[in-house]
Formats: structure tokens, sequence, C-alpha cells
């Protein structure tokens, strides 16, 4: 039964990323879970619909439809756009200032591939008018999409709490959260300021650059919406880890981002904002939802059918403690070249840490960081469409030409920078 469900994870893997195929993985991995369950296993067909996974489908659905209207009106371009010009001036600041914009976009909802790509055209024409190395730009569009995204209470922070509310760190979810997040900040932090040295952010030319339109009246209502929602989403969790009171307990437990999501998207349509159609089928991602729903049935099968268990005494019995962090990062940034990390390689792979690090000792803390970021900062490779957008938004096609290699590496000496923190136990001190 476990070489079988090997077997069916190799085949959606495959079969999602061959170009003359290119089947989506989640329907192939909806179709081995039921193969498997109802024929191998003895389950009925409602026992595997079960394994449906509810909650992250709706995050991703109610988020994304939310920013669709911002983004088909185009509040969040315009927006992008007055922040960066508001820095233009600032010019050693520029790739810190980008970065910090950026994670705020990520921070307060919006999807990592419409971060990037929203941004992406902005940071090319304003970073390579100072002067800047194209690669210095793929650093800060990648990072501050990696650490907004991942942000505790956004999307991507959003989902993996959804993992991990399935794991027997339920309870812990939301702490965890913040600690994973906060290891993603130490791995950006010390990798972009290296960046940032390397390639010589604090040498720029001065540039100028267009003057931003003003909004207008439908981007203005969509602006405040907006801004609503991230108050009340980030701040009333901030302020209850510093002063806890009945007021900001009472906003934390309610207003989350599927709440805040569903409520901002019917006042949306009330002021009617953007055509709801448009959003409805262009703006939200119906091909990764369907991914992550149905990658995430498989394991469930899988992980039903005894091999979460059984890979993971395999690695607690032939991988040493000491480097079991290390390790961890290792097998999920090789697994995440090829496959979605957020949505193929941290479901896969999460399951195994509770037996891991109650079978080593090893901080389960340790192992998830390691595990999400791990794969995650591969993201950025050439290979992957986040790493591919960046590299293709480059307008100057000599160096977009030439870019790929470099690129590549570049990846590999961030992912060096994050195994040697994993290596010294910075991810289990937190």
């Amino acid at each position: 039964m476990l070489i079988l469900c090997v077997i069916a994870i190799i085949i959606t893997i495959l079969l999602g990323n061959t170009k003359k195929i290119r089947i989506n993985m989640g329907i192939t991995g909806m179709a081995c879970a039921f193969i498997i369950g109802c024929f191998f296993m003895k389950m009925s067909v409602s026992d595997v619909v079960a394994v449906w996974p509810t909650s992250t489908m709706f995050t991703m659905f109610a988020v994304t439809m939310f920013f669709g209207f911002a983004d088909e009106n185009g509040t969040l371009p315009l927006l992008a756009k007055k922040m960066v010009y508001t820095f233009r001036k600032v010019k050693f600041l520029i790739p810190i200032a980008m970065i910090i914009i950026i994670f705020i976009f990520g921070a307060i909802g919006v999807e990592p591939v419409s971060c990037t790509a929203m941004f992406a055209p902005f940071s090319y024409a304003l970073g390579l008018a100072a002067g800047f190395s194209p690669l210095l730009i793929v650093t800060w569009l990648s990072f501050g999409t990696l650490v907004g995204s991942n942000f505790f209470n956004s999307l991507g922070g959003t989902i993996v709490k959804s993992y991990l509310a399935n794991t027997e760190f339920a309870d812990q979810a939301q702490s965890y959260a913040v600690k994973i997040w906060l290891g993603f900040v130490i791995v950006v932090v010390v990798n972009f300021i290296l960046g940032y040295i390397f390639f010589k952010g604090y040498k720029a030319k001065d540039v100028d650059f267009e003057v931003p339109e003003d909004f207008n009246p439908t981007q203005k209502k969509n602006l405040i919406l907006i801004a609503i929602f991230a108050i009340l989403i980030l701040l009333p969790p901030v302020i209850q880890a510093i002063a806890p009171n009945a007021v900001t307990k009472f906003l934390s437990t309610y207003c989350t981002i599927n709440l805040m999501s569903i409520l901002g998207t019917f006042v949306c349509l009330l002021l009617k904002l953007a055509e709801e159609r448009t959003v409805f089928t262009k703006k939200i991602p119906w091909g990764a939802i369907i991914l992550v729903s149905g990658v995430s049935m498989l394991m469930s099968v899988a992980s039903k059918a005894g091999m979460v268990d059984a890979v993971g005494k395999w690695l607690s019995g032939s991988v040493s403690p000491s480097i079991m962090v290390p390790a961890m990062m290792l097998i999920a940034g090789i697994l995440s070249f090829f496959s979605s990390g957020l949505f193929v390689v941290i479901p896969m792979l999460l399951p195994l840490i509770p037996t891991l690090a109650a079978s080593t000792g090893v901080s389960a803390v340790g192992l998830l960081i390691a595990l999400v970021v791990g794969s995650s900062i591969t993201g950025m490779s050439p290979v992957s469409s986040g790493g591919a957008m960046c590299m293709s938004a480059n307008p100057n096609e000599e160096l977009r030409a030439k870019q790929f290699m470099p690129q590549l590496i570049l990846v590999l000496c961030y992912w060096l920078v994050a195994e040697i923190l994993a290596f010294i136990g910075v991810f289990n001190w937190l």
C-alpha cells in the first residue's frame, strides 16, 4: 500500500510537470485518492470526499476574490506605483523600501503571484534606471513576496495554519505560524543584507519616475475598504500580544482573513467596485485551488495508509538528530524544485513533523521553519513560476538573456545561507 501511495504521488507530480501533458496535479491527486482509498483501502466514497480540505480551499477562494476587485479596477496597481514613486529620490533606500512595500501587500493578503506580477514592472523600471543589478531586483521582489505572503495572518500563513490544524499541533497553530514567520524574517534579513552589500545596493544613480495619476472615485472607495480590512486583521493581534484586553481579543478572534474577505467582497459588490463576472472568472485562481485541494486529498489518503508514519520512522532512524533540521530543509528544497512548495511539498511533509519531533527530541518549531522556508526559498529559481516571472519581467532583452544561470546560482547561495542558519540551530531558538 505504501509503495502504491508513493507511485501515485510520483505520477501526480510527473503528469503536472510534463510539458506535453500538463494535467492539473489536483485532478490527478483526486483520481489517485479515490482509486487507492476505495479500491485498495476499502474506504467509502463519502470517506474519501470527507478529506477534502475545506478550510484551505475557502481561504484561497475568499482572499483572492476580495482582492480581485481591487486588481480589476486598478486600485492595487496604482497604489503600488504611488508607493514606488514616493521612494524614488532616496536612492540607497530603494531596495529596502521596495522589499518593505511588497511585504505590506503580501501581509494584507494579496496572492504571491499577484504581488510579483504587480511589482515586477515597477521594480525593473526603477531598479535598472538606478543602475541596480537585475539579481538585486529579483532579490527584493522574491523576498518581499515571501516574507509578506507567509505573514501569520496573511494568505500563506493562514493556509499553513489550516495544515497545522489537521495535526497534533492544532492547539499551537497560531503560535507556531508566528514562529515560522519569524524564521522567514531571519532568513530574509540575513540574505537580503548579504545581497544588498554584494550587489552594491547602496550605490545608485539619480532616477526620474513618471508621476502616477490620481485615484478615481471607485479606487478611493476600494482603497478605504482595503485599509479597514488591513487594520482589523493586522492590528488587533499585535495589540493583544502587547496589552491584552477584551476588545482586541474579540477582534483577533473574529476578524480573521476569511471573515473579512467575505464581508469585504460583499461591500465591493454593493458598491459595484468592479464587474462581478470578470472578478469571479479571471481573478480567482481556480486552477491553484483545485491543485491544492486534490493533492491534499491524496496526501490525506496516503497518511491513512500509514505512509507518513513509515517515512517518519525511516527518517528518525536514518538521520542524526543533530542534522535533522537542515536535512528537512534540504529535502523540502529539492522537492520544491519540481512542485509547489506551499501547495504540494508542505502538506506532503508537514504530517511527518510530529512523529520526528517526538521520536528524536528535535524542536518541532525548528523542523516546521526548515520545511516552510526550505520549500519556499527555491521559488526564486528561474525554473519556478515565481522566479520565471521575475526574470521574464526584465525589459532589457540583453540582460534577460544572460539572467537564467546567475539567478539559479543566486537562489542556491541564498538556500545555502538558510541551510547554515538551520545547521547552527538558529531556528531551534524560536
